[in-house]
């Protein structure tokens, strides 16, 4: 199931919930974390992040849980066995009772419906450090138990979540123009050393840009809204007239999340998710990954991975998409998207089974295919992966 629409229908709404119950979580400075002992409020809850592990139909998996509003939930899971990352969708209407309803689906294949709540689901209660409940096959026919416990061992790293958003006006003429901002960005919990912490900050801040990657995630989101302000007011103050009727045409948001999407082995993945609306139809968005190494300080390049053999990797991913997208092998891939053959990405990620290559909306397909994704395993790229790699990756 490609991310389609829906993440602008419902944005920043991709996993969303609820369950009955007050908030334990515990305001620190800007960076909300949670208390060990977590119930969902309807009425107001501040974001945090858990890490699960445990069974799901049967299957050893690993589950990457936010929540991040009042009834809003994100999560990434992986079967210990295959490992791509799955994802887990909801939609507004889904509070239930006391029940957390998440609907999975695989951002690597495009057979599933479009209608979440049509594909399998989770229907389970938080409880403490437990994540219980059962799954439901998408026609309802089979279900399965479902048994997680907070944990955060094997070289997982604990998380809390800093949050900030922000907003202007700005009258111009009869016309009221606005300008949206949010963030969402990872942090280190107290628990993890002073080592591991640092690194993971400095990663995340060179990545946004901070000019100064000693200061604290906060002022990196001030001076973020600083400047955007400046600007727009001086996009404003310097245009034309605005008519009335069209002032949401001169308005702009922006949404900045990052996601631990994988969170093992020593290795977080982090998802670089932005939104923005900068006039128009629509607006645009998009991810973009890094593969950040806690062990060796390092983060993961292609080059760091892979020696490329140009045609034949291109020739593997011109084989996953002709899978997702359902094409026969002797037909062009044009028929689906907008490209003859798959072009090479550096925008990648890697879970213990192999490597995932993301292509944002119309790199190589129109807006409405949303981002594409395609896996391929580790044992077809063997022969390509550079020594280090397999030496981190612990491959033979």
């Amino acid at each position: 199931m490609p991310r389609i629409l829906y993440l602008l229908i419902f944005f920043p709404v991709w996993f969303i919930s609820c369950n009955n119950g007050n908030s334990n979580n515990v305001k620190s400075g800007n960076t909300t974390t949670a208390a060990d002992s977590t119930r969902l409020d309807t009425a107001a809850v501040k974001p945090w992040y858990k890490r699960y592990t445990g069974t799901v139909v049967g299957q050893g998996v690993i589950v990457n849980l936010y929540q991040l509003a009042r009834n809003e939930f994100r999560g990434t899971f992986n079967y210990n066995s295959k490992g791509i990352l799955m994802e887990l969708n909801g939609k507004d209407d889904s509070c239930r009772g006391s029940n957390l309803f998440l609907y999975e689906s695989n951002p690597t294949e495009r057979s599933g419906t479009k209608d979440f709540e049509n594909n399998p689901h989770w229907q389970v209660t938080l409880s403490g450090d437990k994540l219980v409940g059962k799954w439901i096959s998408k026609d309802g026919s089979k279900t399965y138990p479902i048994e997680l416990t907070e944990d955060y061992s094997g070289g997982a790293l604990r998380l809390d979540v800093f949050s900030r958003s922000d907003s202007q006006k700005i009258k111009h003429g009869k016309a009221v123009v606005t300008n949206n901002l949010s963030y969402m960005w990872p942090e280190p919990s107290p628990q993890v050393n002073k080592p591991d912490a640092d690194y993971l900050l400095s990663v995340i801040k060179q990545k946004l840009g901070a000019k100064d990657i000693s200061g604290s995630i906060n002022n990196l989101a001030t001076a973020n809204i600083q400047k955007s302000f400046a600007e727009f007011k001086a996009n404003i103050d310097t245009g034309g007239p605005i008519d009335e009727s069209a002032a949401y045409m001169f308005s702009q948001e922006s949404n900045d999340k990052i996601w631990a999407d994988y969170n093992q082995n020593g290795f977080v993945v982090l998802e670089f998710f932005t939104y923005q609306y900068m006039g128009g139809a629509h607006g645009n968005y998009g991810s973009s990954y890094l593969n950040v190494d806690m062990q060796l300080k390092k983060v993961w390049g292609m080059n760091d991975m892979m020696h490329i053999d140009t045609l034949k990797l291109m020739s593997l991913l011109d084989e996953a998409a002709h899978r997702e997208f359902q094409v026969s092998g002797d037909s062009d891939l044009s028929i689906s998207l907008m490209v003859d053959t798959i072009p090479i990405t550096n925008n990648c990620f890697f879970t213990h089974t192999g490597i995932t290559f993301n292509y944002v909306p119309y790199e190589i397909a129109c807006f409405a295919d949303g981002e594409i994704q395609l896996f391929i395993p580790f044992t077809r790229l063997m022969d390509m992966l550079t020594p280090e790699f397999k030496k981190r990756m612990k491959m033979k």
